[in-house]
């Protein structure tokens, strides 16, 4: 039998490129071994398929694709490559071309160093074995290449390709990020944006306003690659959008710290990357000069982190996801009060338990508090201790004794423990070095050496945790008096301040608990709230009297009588006297139209009102008693046997 004419494909692939201009040498060495081979066997060349500078581990290529699209087209039955690494380095896609695909298609496949032939397999096939050592090789390259980038990230250098909105790549050092200074202005101005209390929205929508180039329009303007480029009028190039906005608030990089790695894939031959959150991207500090200071990207993220999860109907309001319930743990809901409505808007709303507003008084109670006299209640305590900081030297000696008194001893004590247990440390390592000459010198023999020895080891490793756990203590009283000089200047800040703001709240304030109304003995009645600061925690809960509101008064013309009166309610239409005739004259109405339908019931020769039969569902009038449920004997009998069936069936599952 004559051999089959082959009409060949050459393909070869090499996953760096050695120039732009011309094909690397290694492509070039692969076309004519390839050739040679073809033309030796006498076979017809189809063509060549080069992908120089594609990976092996992706499949993607546009050469490949193209051959693989000749063959289902019927116009290649042969496939030559130079070893089986050439082909691919995946395990499993190398083993769907080789083990399916190509002889659903009816392709011989040759590899011709490896000396694979698919028409001449012998019966112990190694060539899976191969295709896995190729990716092993593949899999090998590819964590040297991610461990050296990491290694150069640890170092604080930035191997992106693009640096972030707002710098530039030093000239002198591309791993390292200078300040651009042509849009550091505007980065900025979103962080003050942002600080003021601002959203993204408010912050998106002023950016386009005043037609500030968007991140990629710039990055085209800038001549970086891969960048969509827009004509100078198109208005997308100030298009805004919040999510550029939020990325740029939500990158340490502009604080001066090195952030990398918000997107990975868990290994080379997932090319999707997956997104991870905030608390786990690597940050490398200190690593290039900040355009905004750490302290206010700092006080950004945490008005950024107080809006989440806040109901949008309380997305304005002051107080939203800073008030607690002290017994359920639920926040505070704010509600229009149900009452006249007062030209002030403050005295419109109320604050109460979202879980008694859910699920009633056996959930909780109400800790129902008005939004002005809460509003007051924080002004004030924020006034009183503004001034104590300003005037009182020993202000900040308070708050470093508020901060350590859960200490079970001062500082004082726990020096004088410190250097006692270091005195005793020392005096036990003289007696060491004294009895080492003691057993050198024959004084002492080895079994009382090591009984000894034993026991002042034991008492230096005791001193010793006992000296770390002192040394603990001592440097958190001093991070808690930092803290507390650190409260004492901020709070300073705001001294004299005649209304609260969003961002002062957030900055002091961690949370409030409001606490129910009591009323006392005298017929007062008396709230107390819990304000947490921050860093600080609770400085003493605060007991107020609520001022009862002002009565509103409104003056109306009844429509009935047309006189005047006074109305205090929402829902006043008709003066006293006419809303009670009103009230009197329907109730006649409505008995009078009972009386009808029971003498129509009457006439028609029946007793009671008309139904309906559950079973059949026709209406029917009962003819023995009002409580008469189904038209006939016949249905009455139908429901008995559906219900024992029913019963039966739950019985029979309940012992299975």
């Amino acid at each position: 039998m004559a051999e089959q004419q082959y009409r060949a494909a050459a393909y070869c692939r090499l996953s760096r490129e050695d120039g732009s201009e011309s094909e690397s040498t290694s492509i070039s060495t692969q076309k004519t071994m390839l050739s040679a081979y073809i033309k030796e066997q006498g076979w017809t060349l189809v063509d060549f398929y080069i992908d120089d500078g594609f990976s092996g581990t992706n499949f993607e290529r546009p050469s490949f694709k193209r051959m693989i699209a000749d063959i289902e087209a019927g116009k290649i039955n042969c496939v030559v490559t130079k070893d089986l690494s050439r082909f691919g380095r995946s395990y499993l896609d190398c083993g769907y071309y080789q083990e399916i695909f190509f002889p659903e298609h009816r392709v011989r496949y040759i590899a011709v160093n490896d000396g694979y032939d698919s028409h001449h397999r012998p019966a112990m096939d190694v060539t899976p074995f191969r295709n896995i050592m190729n990716e092993m090789y593949a899999t090998d390259i590819s964590v040297k290449v991610r461990s050296a980038l990491r290694a150069q990230f640890k170092n604080g250098k930035f191997h992106g390709s693009t640096p972030p909105y707002g710098y530039l790549k030093d000239p002198t050092d591309h791993n390292h990020l200078v300040i651009d200074p042509q849009t550091a202005p505007v980065v900025q101005q979103i962080f003050e944006m942002a600080l003021q209390g601002n959203g993204v929205r408010i912050i998106r929508n002023y950016l386009r306003a005043n037609r500030i180039l968007r991140p990629s329009a710039y990055a085209c303007k800038r001549g970086d690659r891969g960048y969509l480029s827009l004509p100078n009028e198109d208005e997308l190039q100030y298009a805004w959008n919040e999510n550029a906005v939020r990325m740029i608030l939500r990158n340490p990089t502009y604080s001066g710290n090195l952030c990398g790695y918000k997107r990975v894939s868990p290994n080379m031959k997932i090319k999707r990357r997956f997104c991870r959150k905030p608390d786990e991207w690597d940050v490398i500090p200190n690593t290039h000069e900040g355009i905004v200071p750490q302290e206010i990207f700092d006080a950004v993220q945490k008005l950024m982190n107080s809006r989440q999860n806040t109901p949008r109907q309380n997305r304005n309001d002051l107080f939203a996801g800073i008030l607690h319930c002290p017994d359920c743990g639920q926040i505070l809901r704010r509600m229009k009060a149900h009452r006249m409505q007062r030209p002030e808007d403050a005295h419109n709303y109320v604050y109460i338990c979202n879980n008694y507003c859910c699920y009633g008084k056996n959930a909780c109670t109400q800790h129902k508090i008005e939004f002005e006299n809460l509003y007051r209640a924080v002004l004030e305590s924020i006034n009183q201790l503004s001034v104590q900081a300003c005037s009182d030297p020993q202000f900040i000696q308070r708050m470093q004794e508020h901060l350590n008194s859960g200490s079970s001893a001062n500082t004082a004590q726990l020096v004088g423990r410190q250097k006692s247990l270091l005195n005793r440390l020392s005096a036990l390592d003289e007696r060491f070095n004294a009895l080492y000459e003691d057993r050198s010198s024959g004084r002492i023999n080895t079994h009382n050496f090591d009984r000894i020895a034993a026991k002042y080891q034991a008492e230096q490793d005791q001193i010793r945790a006992e000296l770390d756990s002192i040394a603990r203590t001592l440097d958190s009283t001093k991070d808690k008096n930092r803290t507390a000089m650190e409260f004492t200047a901020q709070i300073a800040q705001f001294r004299g301040v005649k209304q609260l703001t969003r961002s002062m709240l957030l900055a002091l304030i961690e949370d409030i608990r409001v606490y129910d109304t009591i009323e006392n003995d005298d017929g007062e009645s008396e709230q107390t709230i819990e304000i947490i600061y921050r860093n600080m925690g609770s400085l003493g809960e605060l007991a107020f009297s609520p001022p009862p509101l002002p009565k509103l008064e409104r003056r109306c013309i009844c429509p009935a009588c047309g006189k005047e009166f006074s109305a205090t309610g929402n829902r006043a239409v008709y003066c006293r006297e006419c809303a009670k005739a009103r009230k009197s004259a329907q109730c006649r109405a409505s008995k009078i139209r009972s009386r009808q339908r029971e003498k129509e019931t009457v006439r028609q020769g029946h007793t009671y009102g008309q139904k309906i039969c559950p079973q059949c569902s026709k209406p029917f009038w009962p003819q023995h008693s009002g409580r008469q449920t189904y038209c006939c004997e016949e249905c009455k009998q139908l429901a008995r046997k559906a219900t024992a069936q029913r019963r039966r069936a739950i019985h029979k599952g309940e012992m299975e």
